[in-house]
């Protein structure tokens, strides 16, 4: 039986965020062609973590910048070591590099970060974002290091795999397509436009695009709304929110921060309209996919809809990028039920095309069984991997020494 060690940056919190989903779901995967799960992470515990061991995966601590973790990799001996984002890598590819010459190495982008960070550096000075100004951020040659230094590295979105490909020339063998896979059927008794009410958004409020999709809706669409139905509430759904969102909650005006929500299917199931714009991101939006698997249609942005069948002419729901258009459009989808209902099958239609296509995880365990044939053969994978080796080393090493 192969080992696989997936090296995470958290816990995962499936009921939380899309990231702690899809690593739940990768893991699944493993499982089912018995592969042994062993998960390590500097993280702690939080009261929304999975319980791994439950689902028999092996759970571990470890430290960053400890030799301790030399031992961990000798002991275990894993086939397989997964990344759980680019910055996973940073810390411990070097060692795994050193110990385990022959593992796999695989990278998990999630989303791909320099794209959201880039984005969110220029809305924050309020300017237009350009694919260039990426190649002037250290995330950017960070995380594109980290790309070519592993074998080959899971891209969620096609967007994002034509960014790598196209933009920064990365070879196709560096990348995989391996979007979210969903195994749950659609639910058959879809809850009816009548029995529905509310504007709704959901996830972690922890990370920055929902904060700033929360803020946009309040600051800039929630009052043209709030005229046109003035009986209706927006309802934010979403863990660990900050102050500057809780001081958002204004019950009065309609426009409610809930907090963690109960589960996803009462959530799906009671709202009307998912309202999400988001202002900067990168990679597949749950909270969209997981209304298209409801038929619940949405609202959202460019940001929002990207790789989320945004290039078909039918949609499920609109897409704009002006706050007037977006307040327009939220009413008659609230309004209309003929509309709402034409666009809650297509976006079930959607949800089929783009998440239930198990070819892609094939494609994924085919790329498993060739790596040892191709890996570590790229001259630039040699060149990053060298100098990462030995600027990440010595800097690691300098840290222990001190401590």
């Amino acid at each position: 039986m192969k080992t696989v060690l997936i090296i995470g940056m958290v816990f995962p919190e499936p009921n939380t965020t899309a990231a702690g989903s899809r690593m739940i779901q990768l893991i699944s995967e493993f499982q089912k062609r018995n592969y042994r799960l062993i998960f390590a992470t500097t993280a702690s515990l939080s009261e929304f973590s999975f319980d791994l061991e439950s689902i028999g995966v092996s759970c571990y601590s470890i430290l960053l910048n400890d030799s301790s973790f030399d031992t961990f990799l000798e002991k275990n001996n894993p086939d397989i070591v997964l990344y759980d984002r680019f910055v996973m890598e940073e810390q411990f590819g070097w060692r795994v590099r050193k110990k385990l010459p022959l593992a796999l190495e695989i990278l998990d982008t999630e989303d791909f970060h320099a794209l959201r960070k880039t984005r969110q550096l220029a809305y924050n000075k309020d300017i237009d974002f350009k694919l260039k100004m990426m190649e002037n951020e250290p995330i950017c040659y960070r995380e594109i290091a980290s790309i070519l230094r592993v074998d080959f590295s899971l891209i969620i979105s096609r967007f994002e795999m034509d960014l790598l490909r196209n933009h920064f020339q990365i070879s196709e063998e560096k990348c995989c397509y391996l979007p979210f896979f969903e195994t749950q059927e659609i639910p058959q008794s879809v809850i009816p436009w009548e029995a529905r009410k509310d504007f709704f958004t959901i996830g972690n409020l922890q990370h920055a695009p929902n904060v700033a999709s929360v803020e946009y809706v309040y600051h800039k669409i929630w009052k043209g709304i709030k005229t046109g139905l003035p009986e209706v509430r927006f309802l934010a759904y979403g863990a660990y929110s900050p102050p500057r969102i809780q001081q958002l909650h204004q019950a009065k005006k309609g426009f409610e921060i809930v907090g963690q929500a109960p589960d996803l299917t009462s959530v799906f199931q009671q709202g009307k309209v998912l309202l999400a714009p988001l202002p900067f991101g990168a990679g597949i939006k749950g909270k969209i996919k997981e209304a298209m698997r409801f038929g619940v249609p949405i609202v959202t942005n460019t940001v929002g809809a990207e790789s989320m069948g945004d290039e078909l002419e039918n949609w499920a729901g609109f897409i704009t990028d002006s706050p007037q258009e977006m307040i327009h459009q939220a009413i008659e989808l609230y309004k209309n039920q003929n509309l709402w209902e034409e666009k809650s099958k297509i976006g079930k239609e959607l949800f089929q095309k783009l998440y239930q296509n198990p070819q892609y995880f094939e494609c994924f365990f085919e790329r498993i069984a060739l790596g040892k044939r191709t890996s570590k053969t790229s001259f630039y994978q040699k060149l990053t991997a060298y100098h990462s080796n030995r600027s990440l080393e010595f800097m690691s090493r300098w840290i222990e020494s001190k401590s």
